[in-house]
């Protein structure tokens, strides 16, 4: 796919800059690769996430905690103004 749209780009580029009969240049099998290596981009591993980093994205968790911060809010007598 990639080889493609660079292909479709030279050959435009091609046309419109020779007006001879030649057969537009095309990248290489391994191009993209080559080009990848030389570029800045690289690609980096993920890490995986910490247990409780994952447990605190959890829906039910994150529920719970706000079930729990409603008792306290209620039990201690919190009022909006107190924030």
């Amino acid at each position: 796919m990639v080889r493609n749209a660079a292909n479709s780009i030279l050959a435009q580029n091609h046309t419109t800059l020779h007006n001879n009969d030649e057969l537009p240049p095309q990248v290489g099998i391994h191009w993209l690769q080559r080009y990848l290596d030389k570029s800045l981009y690289k690609r980096t591993k993920a890490k995986p996430m910490e247990t409780a980093r994952k447990k605190a994205q959890e829906p039910a968790y994150i529920k719970g905690w706000f079930n729990d911060f409603l008792v306290y809010y209620q039990e201690y007598g919190i009022v909006p103004a107190d924030f």
